[in-house]
């Protein structure tokens, strides 16, 4: 018998989908996006998009089992949707490679400047392909393994002695504020709970996927709005600014007997969330590719798949470019995320409409 996702692992799953190496810029992307008191800028995109996320629950209400492949398939022509199908595969597969380059960027920047590059995006490309084959279940238990990376939000506690609230501005969004872009980029840290619309065949029966869709939002808000406001009390409003890894630094600041570099151990630990995300999305890619080819076997579907983002990857070696194709990339992620359970939706409501004129028709004649 097939092995099935539960909600636990759903929630974990999703969670660690959606939090990534945006959790170390994050009180600085708020200060730059909101101003003063920017922190409170985290439930304002929370809230914005859980109604996003209420969509996506209605799906899974009204589909009732079905997957978003019969809902596409039963109304859309091929023409349109196995097209669809590859567009979706090649961004989802670009966004995990660039999310690679991203945190690889990183940790050769503060612990391995003399590492070749490439080297861990390599390394997290075999991992992929391995996970990716065992499927999602595999990947699910592989993110329960990690879920313990939760505990390091608590470590920004020590900082609690530290706080200081004159260094909280009475007023609020206050200052020069870049609300477009920096206020996307926030909301890009929340993204990752689209690809939940494709774990409905994988669920065990009597088992919810909208109550951990929602439990994964409302702890991954919770931590970023710790977090930040923790931030906002330990810096200085300018120091935020300035900084580029702001919860990198206060965690330079947090020491044991048994440790001498938290921030060092909390970083190399945050690989296994990143390869969580990562290797979510190729498998998210790969389920996009299998249906646009039906006859294309799984082992090439993937193996095509990492061999393209590879070389995608070539193109975008410096900061600044992953910078502006991560804001590309997530930009349309989002779309994604607000159009397509829209669009599944509609559709269901065709289907509807069609059931309906199947029913009349008889009793007419």
């Amino acid at each position: 018998m097939q092995e099935k996702l539960h909600s636990y692992q759903v929630l974990m799953l999703l969670y660690m989908i959606q939090i990534g190496v945006g959790i170390f810029s994050i009180p600085r992307l708020t200060a730059e996006a909101f101003g003063t008191n920017g922190w409170s800028g985290i439930l304002i995109v929370s809230i914005i998009l859980f109604i996003n996320i209420l969509l996506i629950g209605l799906v899974f209400h009204f589909g009732k089992g079905r997957t978003i492949f019969q809902l596409m398939n039963d109304v859309l022509p091929k023409f349109i949707s196995r097209p669809l199908y590859v567009c979706l595969a090649l961004l989802f597969s670009a966004l995990a490679v660039i999310i690679a380059r991203d945190f690889e960027l990183l940790i050769l920047m503060l612990y391995y400047p003399t590492m070749p590059k490439s080297v861990f995006i390599l390394i997290t490309l075999f991992i992929s392909y391995w996970l990716v084959r065992g499927g999602i279940v595999h990947i699910g238990k592989f993110a329960v393994i990690f879920f313990s990376t939760i505990l390091i939000a608590f470590l920004l506690g020590f900082h609690i002695p530290e706080f200081e609230f004159k260094r909280l501005s009475p007023f609020f969004f206050e200052g020069e504020k870049d609300l477009l872009r920096s206020g996307l980029r926030v909301a890009f840290a929340f993204l990752g709970y689209e690809l939940s619309l494709l774990f409905v065949p994988y669920m065990a029966k009597n088992q919810s996927l909208i109550k951990p869709l929602v439990y994964a939002h409302l702890l991954l808000s919770f931590i970023y709005l710790v977090t930040c406001f923790i931030a906002f009390g330990f810096f200085s409003f300018n120091q935020l600014l300035n900084d580029m890894f702001p919860v990198i630094t206060m965690l330079e600041y947090v020491e044991f007997p048994f440790m001498e570099r938290t921030e060092n151990f909390v970083t190399h630990l945050f690989i296994g969330e990143i390869l969580i995300t990562i290797v979510s999305f190729y498998w998210g890619a790969d389920q996009f590719l299998r249906q646009a080819m039906p006859n294309i076997s799984p082992r090439i579907s993937i193996a095509s798949l990492l061999l393209l983002s590879f070389g995608f990857s070539f193109f975008v070696q410096i900061a600044r470019s992953v910078e502006e194709w991560l804001f590309i990339l997530r930009s349309m992620e989002l779309i994604v995320a607000i159009l397509l359970p829209l669009l599944l939706l509609f559709l269901m409501w065709i289907i509807k409409l069609r059931h309906k004129d199947k029913v009349v028709k008889p009793g007419q004649g």
